[in-house]
Parts: C-alpha cells; structure tokens; sequence
C-alpha cells in the first residue's frame, strides 16, 4: 500500500535536478540524493566558480559557505569522474572538460530560467530576462534606446545586451546562451536560426581630398587602387570586403 504523495519541495535550488542516466537527461524534483544524479545548484555553483575565477569569490557571492561550495564541486567532479578545474595560487581555472562542461551548464541553466518565464509569460505579464546580442557598433546607436523602451513597455523585462563579433554572437545563438542578435550579413549560418533581414547598409570609400569632385559611385576595380584601414579578418564587414575582391580577382592592399 502507497503512503501519501509528498508535495514537490519548495526551495528553488532542489525542485529541478538533471538526472544523467544512459546518457539521456531529465528534469524532475527528488527528496533524497541518489548516485548518477546532478542537482541544479551544482550547476549554478560551478558556473559561478568559473566566471569569477575563484572559490572565495564564488562563496561571496553565492552567501555560501567556502568548505561546503568546495565539497559540491568536488561531488560533481565524483559524479562525472573527471576533474573539472584546475587550482592554484592564482584561484580556478577550468579543465578542457571543466570548459565544455561550462558551456553546456550555461545552457541547461538558461533553459530552467526560460522554464520559468514561459510559465510567468502565459499569465499575461511578460517577465524575466531577455540577452540580445549587438555588434559594438551597432550597440553604440540601438543600446540604450532599446533598454529604454523595453523599461517603458515592459518593466518586468529584464534586458541583457552582450556585445561582440557578429560571429561570436552568432555561435551564442545557436547554442543557446542568448535568444537573438543584430548580426551584419555572414554567409554561413545555422541551420536552426531564424533569420530576418532588417536593413541594407551602404558602403563608402573614405579617401583624403584629391581637388578632384568626387564620383557618386566608385567600381572595386577603382577601390583596388587605393590602399585600405580596415578592422581585423575576424570583423564582418572585413569578410564581405574581402570575399567581393577575390570574387573579381582583385587583391586588397592594406595599410593597417
């Protein structure tokens, strides 16, 4: 005969728990520890570690004592069987599997929270936090009055804006630890991203006064002439200047 049905627990930290098993993962609530089994505050606790480098700092800001921070972490590093950082004087480092252990703890972390805005959101009062990925340039003109905007319309949004390459932007989209992001246009993408084009933006070339009126176009055959300052081969913009000259045979002479 079954006792009664004891009611999910109530602290936060305990309700969601990743049960690794075969290799498949699962969400549920348990009441007791069990081997095999991962707890969400592991997560949040390794994630903490990292992104601050240091136990000590960790334990600060988690209101967690250092001793039973440093007993989670070395349960999860059991659990695995594999050590996950390194330490030394100058405080924790990831492992290479400590590094890919981060990147996939961030995700399944952002998807509980994603969770739990979903449910708020379905009440009819849009909550939580939303990351968007910008450019620096772009992040420059749109950031603030979009922070502005979504303060006034939405104030229980808590808007999160990551600055970067659009390539690395990109790749945080695709694995999950931000939901969208202006990007300049790439020609690869994710085949799980959705995209939508918001605008064209037109190229100038800048050139020091010549006496002569300038043309209102210019031919890559005339850019070709002039030697360019232009950012790194990792920018964009770079990328689709660079893939238009070799598209027309054209080489690019670079200054800086």
């Amino acid at each position: 005969m079954r006792g009664p049905r004891l009611p999910p627990p109530s602290d936060p930290d305990i309700i969601d728990r990743i049960v690794i098993n075969g290799g498949s993962a699962k969400t549920g609530w348990s009441y007791r520890a069990q081997a095999g089994q991962m707890e969400l505050r592991q997560l949040k606790y390794f994630v903490r570690i990292v992104e601050l480098g240091s136990l000590s700092r960790a334990a600060e800001a988690l209101y967690v004592a250092q001793p039973a921070l440093s007993q989670q972490i070395s349960r999860l590093e059991a659990d695995l069987e594999v050590k996950l950082l390194t330490r030394s004087v100058r405080g924790v480092t990831p492992t290479e599997a400590g590094a890919v252990f981060y990147q996939n703890a961030q995700v399944v972390l952002r998807q509980i929270e994603r969770i739990r805005e979903n449910v708020r959101h379905a009440a009819g009062h849009p909550q939580g936090k939303v990351s968007i990925g910008m450019p620096t340039s772009v992040a420059y003109l749109l950031a603030a009055p979009l922070m502005l905007a979504v303060k006034n319309r939405y104030p229980d949004i808590h808007l999160q804006i990551t600055e970067s390459l659009s390539g690395h932007l990109e790749e945080l989209v695709a694995n999950g630890r931000i939901e969208m992001s202006i990007l300049f246009e790439r020609n690869r993408h994710s085949g799980h991203m959705h995209l939508l084009p918001l605008l064209d933006e037109e190229l100038y070339l800048v050139t020091t006064a010549s006496g002569e009126e300038a043309a209102a176009d210019v031919s890559l055959e005339e850019a070709a002439r002039e030697s360019f300052v232009l950012p790194g081969a990792a920018n964009a913009t770079r990328q689709l200047i660079d893939e238009l000259f070799a598209r027309r045979g054209l080489s690019l002479s670079m200054l800086a």
